[in-house]
């Protein structure tokens, strides 16, 4: 997918994955920032791939796409102030 057109809601994070292989591979991936529905593009023919945050894959794989590759694991988490009356 390096070369590509690459659609997201993280542009940062996706140059960043890329630039290695581009590097690497003489490219240069095009990547653009959409908000919303990033798991559409693919299908409306505005891109080769997308890279956004998945919890299930149920949305992703209903648009007909697959993982190909895993670029960051996160997690949210809640923290408290120890000092809060609340």
């Amino acid at each position: 997918l390096a070369g590509g057109r690459i659609v997201t809601s993280f542009p940062s994070v996706t140059r960043e994955f890329f630039k290695e292989y581009d590097e690497k591979l003489g490219k240069k991936t095009s990547v653009n920032f959409v908000s919303g529905s990033v798991e559409a593009a693919c299908g409306l023919g505005l891109a080769d791939a997308v890279v956004d945050l998945v919890e299930t894959g149920t949305t992703m794989r209903a648009a007909g796409l697959e993982i190909v590759h895993d670029i960051l694991q996160t997690q949210a988490i809640l923290i408290s102030n120890p000092h809060t009356t609340h």
